[in-house]
């Protein structure tokens, strides 16, 4: 069963979202560099594999990170941002 248009959600219901569109807007459209960043799980590797494909197919400059399970946790962490920084 595929899924209809009616029953999906509407992603500018999350918060900040325009603000977000808008941001990767001006990043794609001035060829700044943009990291995708993801969880080692399951669906946070697809995720970032879908996304850093996409934005490598529209050529922007991009990059991935997915931090280390042991050591770096899980999300977005001080070390993982300290670790992406020190390999610019």
């Amino acid at each position: 069963m595929s899924p209809r248009l009616h029953q999906m959600h509407d992603p500018f219901a999350l918060p900040d979202m325009d603000r977000a569109v808008t941001r990767i807007v001006r990043a794609v459209t001035k060829q700044e560099r943009i990291c995708v960043v993801g969880d080692y799980d399951t669906d946070g590797a697809t995720g970032t594999a879908l996304a850093f494909r996409f934005f490598q197919a529209i050529g922007s400059p991009v990059r991935w990170f997915l931090p280390r399970r042991v050591g770096e946790g899980y999300g977005l962490t001080v070390a993982a941002l300290g670790r992406l920084l020190a390999e610019q």
